[in-house]
């Protein structure tokens, strides 16, 4: 129906919009319009180059940068949906939204972290690349940065030819395994404080109706959500997905987001 709110798709790291690519294709064929945008950094989009621009990857950088695509593709009209996954891509959705309260009608959180108390906790395969001394070394190797920790993530193995694709555009620029070190440390950093804006905006009377999705077979964040939610935020189970849902069972994605 060309009169249900565009949806925009945000994938978490460090996969990209190649993510989506099934969920998109049937939601589109329902006559919604839909957007997917890769985070600077990641898949397709520049990797800032953070020693020389004034773009650092912090929270409050990607919540602008979404902010002005956003506003530029679709101007000051109808609310939007959001669907945001995983760490940075949910945390930055869930932040927009929070902060643009009018812009937003409801956005679907698949696998982000939601409890201050853990959010600065990183994944086994995402914290080694903190290392001062093998980190960058192997942040610059795809397959350890991108391939192998979007594989680890969910139960089960990756087709070779996604798991390439994933990594193709970390082959293709030199500098992508810097940003992605840098959003590490975001996320270590201010992860907390992030997760309790979130909670204390997307909570509060006004807000846009919130839905968390959880692939309840992922290996970074367990089985379910925190419990301490707020009361009138909608939780459902996306049974046998990973932390990367849509790469695992699309088909449950799509029931559970539409």
């Amino acid at each position: 129906d060309q009169q249900d709110p565009p949806i925009v798709f945000i994938a978490g790291i460090p996969a990209y919009s190649f993510l989506w690519r099934e969920v998109i294709d049937a939601v589109s064929k329902t006559g919604r319009r839909v957007i997917t945008l890769d985070l600077p950094g990641f898949g397709n989009s520049t990797a800032p180059d953070i020693n020389s621009v004034p773009f650092k990857c912090t929270f409050n950088d990607y919540v602008a940068g979404l902010d002005y695509i956003l506003t530029e593709l679709l101007g000051d009209g109808q609310p939007i949906e959001v669907v945001a996954q995983g760490f940075l891509g949910g945390t930055v959705g869930a932040l927009w939204a929070g902060r643009n309260l009018g812009k937003c009608s409801r956005i679907t959180l698949m696998n982000t972290p939601l409890d201050p108390n853990t959010a600065g906790d990183l994944p086994t395969n995402l914290k080694g690349f903190l290392n001062p001394f093998l980190g960058p070394i192997q942040a610059q190797n795809p397959l350890q940065a991108v391939g192998k920790p979007i594989e680890a993530a969910g139960p089960y193995a990756l087709d070779p030819n996604d798991q390439a694709a994933y990594m193709k555009p970390s082959m293709e620029r030199g500098n992508a395994g810097f940003v992605l070190i840098a959003v590490l440390k975001e996320l270590k950093k201010n992860g907390p404080a992030a997760v309790s804006e979130v909670l204390d905006r997307l909570g509060a009377p006004g807000a846009p109706k919130v839905r968390v999705a959880w692939g309840d077979a992922d290996r970074w964040m367990g089985s379910e959500p925190p419990s301490s939610l707020p009361d009138a935020w909608d939780v459902v189970t996306i049974s046998g997905a990973g932390h990367f849902a849509a790469e695992d069972w699309s088909e449950k994605v799509i029931d559970a987001i539409v």
